[in-house]
């Protein structure tokens, strides 16, 4: 009796509290409500709900940060309105701007979405993991945030469908815990080195460190990110030294000079734990078999949410011998237009210092003409058609995605090496700097007979999203978003390979061919360079993950781009038949390679095909033109 007569004074006084300010109701027992309601049953643990009655969203205003993305100011508008449109007030919106000496007010009527200025903010951002969402109330203010911002609309649509509820007359929410909710499952709950949370450790590089180095050192914490949801720092080995450091490469630390006295042959690298630094270094990418080591062999698990503290790591600085396992994953990357001399221009404008695909063990070139070349109705293949061949093993004509003629009337949709991974049950991506609509991404993605018509392959493309045939799928719509290459690429391929499940993953640069057919020579090394950063990620990034096919190549050459004395010159505004380079790393690259002579391009669609388990696949008895 005495506990229903304080829960009905808490609740009446908490309403009244609600009367003159912007402070909610609490519902503290099970006798009634600020609206006469039922209350519900008694909470457990933490968590106190609170009522925010309908005529005090008024008062509240959707805050988003000063300078969010246009998806971020548009998820900010689709809280107001789904408020007002379902429970008939609409609260105000505005940025987290201050005046010149203003401070953040300690409380507010404001609902946080994502990144603001506000601490409450950063305060469950940081409690959460990358790809963790959820809603909070603190200080007055509805939190709606995440991880990271790739599941901030997932953080809103979570919080509109739970909390917004037709015919209600408060929104009710948690006080003192958040509601989380994940949006997939991580391998680990808690990882630890003898005993050590791995949260404590930096990644360091040295700071004149070649591109592979670096990235190694990124697609270290890129897998600690994917597996436990939470960033270790990689910095630069100008900075202070601290504790608890993973050495990636030869640092200026004193181990790392120490181990650096070890002879290297070209598959061999050192995995080496002395106190409280872990040394991982090796001949050129093999630094990333020491890396790949560390994370196959001791941080890794079956199952989710495993707590696992790492432990037997090599305490002896020593040689050690890497060697490729069974390919069962494959990174396709294609470098729209580009032929070998787009690479040789770069480098001798010294725009980069080197192609780092030319490291691998395998070094050839391919042939890119299409059907429509062999039947003498074109000089020269499109892009339609090379990445129909790329991606199915069959020419086909110029224009025609993922489909080959059957005859004058007929055409046949095929099965491209994207669909035949979604079939094992395998992830699969598909990301590029061209609208996602383009020829090359679609013909990965879709079936159609026209490249040009871009309504109906968007049409495709959406439903292969709606039906989860897809599991990452982005392209760029703006030359800033081009820049994202990389970052796109380390999420994509993050997210696809967590939790150590086969993929497969397709990504273009296609503006080396944009700017090829406009012969815009800076234009086009620029976008070489780009290319070259995301190969060096993608090379770090299979050592680190051995049982994956890294095949690195380019659908056409654009340009006909011929070196004359010290320049480099366009001969051509469109493709030619010139043989592209082709590069490759991982189980089975060299048995499947003759590098005395040129592959077809359906032969790469065959052998990633063959690396997901069909030994037919794409067209059969075909003969290659003279």
């Amino acid at each position: 009796m005495f506990k229903k007569a304080t829960a009905l004074f808490l609740a009446i006084l908490m309403a009244t509290l609600a009367l003159v300010g912007c402070t909610p109701a609490s519902v503290g027992g099970t006798d009634g409500t600020t609206d006469g309601t039922t209350a519900p049953e008694e909470t457990t643990g933490p968590y106190i709900p609170v009522e925010i009655p309908v005529e005090k969203l008024a008062s509240y205003k959707v805050v988003r940060y000063e300078y969010a993305s246009n998806e971020t100011i548009a998820l900010a508008q689709k809280v107001r309105n789904a408020i007002g449109d379902t429970l008939g007030t609409k609260p105000g919106l505005m940025a987290d701007t201050l005046g010149k000496n203003e401070e953040v007010p300690a409380t507010a009527c404001e609902i946080l979405i994502g990144y603001t200025n506000r601490p409450e903010s950063t305060k469950y951002q940081e409690m959460m993991r990358e790809l963790d969402y959820g809603v909070a109330f603190e200080n007055d203010r509805i939190i709606i945030t995440g991880g990271s911002d790739g599941v901030l609309e997932k953080a809103v649509d979570f919080f509109i469908e739970k909390y917004v509820v037709a015919g209600a007359s408060s929104i009710v929410l948690n006080s003192a815990a958040p509601d989380v909710r994940e949006s997939r499952p991580y391998m680990f709950k808690a990882l630890s080195i003898n005993g050590v949370d791995i949260k404590n450790y930096k990644i360091v590089y040295p700071k004149d460190s070649d591109r592979i180095t670096y990235f190694t050192a990124v697609a270290l914490a890129d897998y600690v990110n994917s597996n436990l949801g939470y960033k270790l720092e990689v910095v630069d080995d100008s900075k202070e030294e601290s504790e608890y450091e993973f050495l990636v490469g030869v640092t200026n630390r004193t181990v790392s000079t120490e181990a650096a006295k070890i002879s290297l042959g070209d598959d061999k690298y050192i995995l080496w734990q002395t106190g409280n630094k872990i040394v991982m270094q090796g001949a050129s990418y093999y630094v990333g078999a020491a890396a790949g080591e560390f994370v196959n062999k001791y941080a890794n698990a079956s199952g989710t949410n495993v707590t696992l503290d790492v432990t037997g790591l090599p305490t002896t600085a020593k040689a050690s011998t890497f060697t490729f396992p069974k390919a069962t994953s494959a990174i396709l990357m294609i470098g729209d237009g580009m032929g070998q001399s787009h690479i040789d221009m770069t480098i001798k404008t010294q725009k980069i210092d080197e192609f780092v695909a030319a490291r691998l063990p395998v070094v050839t070139t391919c042939k890119t003409y299409s059907q429509s070349v062999i039947n003498g109705v074109a000089t020269y293949t499109d892009s339609a058609a090379s990445a129909t061949a790329l991606a199915t093993g069959y020419k086909t004509l110029n224009g025609y995605l993922g489909m080959i003629p059957v005859d004058e009337l007929t055409n046949q949709s095929v099965q491209n090496v994207r669909e035949l991974a979604h079939s094992k049950g395998y992830n699969t991506a598909v990301v590029t700097t061209d609208v996602i609509t383009g020829a090359t991404p679609s013909g990965f993605l879709c079936h159609l007979d026209n490249r040009n018509d871009s309504a109906v392959l968007q049409e495709q493309i959406d439903a292969l999203v709606a039906e989860n045939a897809v599991d990452y799928v982005w392209g760029a719509t703006s030359s800033s978003l081009r820049r994202q290459l990389v970052p796109k690429a380390r999420e994509a391929l993050g997210q696809i390979s967590a939790n150590n499940e086969n993929f497969f993953i397709m990504i273009e640069e296609a503006y080396i061919d944009k700017n090829s057919h406009n012969n815009d020579h800076e234009s086009t090394m620029n976008c070489v360079e780009r290319y070259n950063e995301c190969i060096a990620y993608c090379i770090a990034f299979t050592m680190l993950h051995p049982t994956t096919a890294l095949i690195i190549t380019a659908d056409h050459e654009c340009g006909g781009i011929t070196a004359d004395g010290d320049n480099y010159i366009y001969t051509s505004n469109n493709h030619t038949n010139t043989n592209v380079p082709l590069f490759a790393l991982g189980g089975g690259v060299k048995e499947w390679v003759d590098s005395t002579y040129a592959l077809e391009n359906i032969d790469v669609a065959k052998h990633i095909a063959s690396i997901f388990g069909a030994t037919e696949f794409g067209q059969s008895g075909f003969i290659p033109m003279p």
